[in-house]
């Protein structure tokens, strides 16, 4: 592996494209456009109080976590953010004076355009109460990441690219909560057409990628997830989906829901639930 080198990505934004269309097929498996999409959000939205969700926090919790993972896109890999509500009355007024760095329409509250490059990149967008949002404890609280990443390309080459700004993004653990839902509304979908199924299996690596990441984060003592703070989990409609999907990962726990090594895994203790993480 050659030694790492360091790179810079420009904040400045460019000129304003020739079309308002958007992009409903960006992909941010791609590290390059990931990183572009990242920078042109925190430049667009600088006054805008939101925080990145879904597939595109996971990247930034973990650049590399994806790898390897089809790349097909789904809703479930689309970039998204969760912004309170009292923000949309003012998010067309903030659109009109970002010189065309995102697009807002009010007719389509969902979405948004942030501007990348030559094109405008759909971001969809979760609203919810202003009460939830960014509050220590609730399920929309707020984390910061860092400036600096560290990727590998395609010939195994490591190096690292520098942000102006932390992301905000939502905690591991609200994000976990915003993916099982997500993983739970699957299951209303039809599961016969291959895009349900793809967005189920996304999901699926989605929440086990949370799960990984949440058992290296919490103290070995205390690796319990509570329905107070995570209760999509505990909803037996994810339990049931979940199971079966990932079988071979999920095991009864018989006496106290305790973490414990099982099969050579460690666990995050739900309700009675051991999720297995490989280690």
């Amino acid at each position: 592996m050659s030694p790492s080198t360091s790179r810079t990505i420009p904040t400045a934004i460019p000129a304003a494209p020739p079309t308002e269309e958007y992009d409903e097929d960006y992909q941010i498996n791609r590290t390059l456009q990931f990183v572009r999409l990242v920078v042109a959000i925190q430049a667009a939205l600088l006054p805008v109080r939101y925080a990145i969700g879904g597939h595109l926090a996971l990247r930034l919790y973990d650049p590399l976590w994806d790898m390897g993972l089809p790349s097909e896109t789904s809703r479930a890999t689309k970039p998204s953010i969760v912004c309170p509500l009292a923000t949309r009355d003012v998010l067309p007024s903030w659109a009109a004076a970002s010189h065309k760095a995102f697009l807002f329409n009010p007719k389509q509250p969902d979405c948004l355009g942030v501007r990348v490059g030559e094109r405008y990149v759909a971001v969809a967008i979760q609203w919810v109460d202003d009460c939830e949002f960014d509050r220590p404890g609730l399920l929309y609280e707020i984390d910061q990441t860092h400036t600096i990443y560290n990727f590998v390309n395609d010939n195994n080459d490591a190096y690292s690219i520098q942000l102006d700004m932390a992301p905000p993004i939502l905690s591991l653990k609200s994000l976990l909560q915003q993916i099982a839902v997500a993983y739970i509304e699957t299951k209303s979908g039809s599961s016969s057409t291959v895009a349900s199924k793809s967005e189920q299996s996304s999901l699926g690596y989605q929440v086990n990628a949370c799960l990984r990441l949440l058992i290296l984060q919490m103290a070995p003592d205390n690796q319990f997830l509570r329905p107070y703070e995570i209760p999509a989990i505990h909803d037996p409609t994810f339990l049931g989906l979940y199971y079966t999907n990932f079988g071979t990962r999920v095991r009864i726990a018989v006496s106290t829901p305790l973490v414990r090594e099982l099969d050579g895994c460690r666990g995050l203790g739900v309700l009675g639930i051991v999720f297995l993480i490989d280690a």
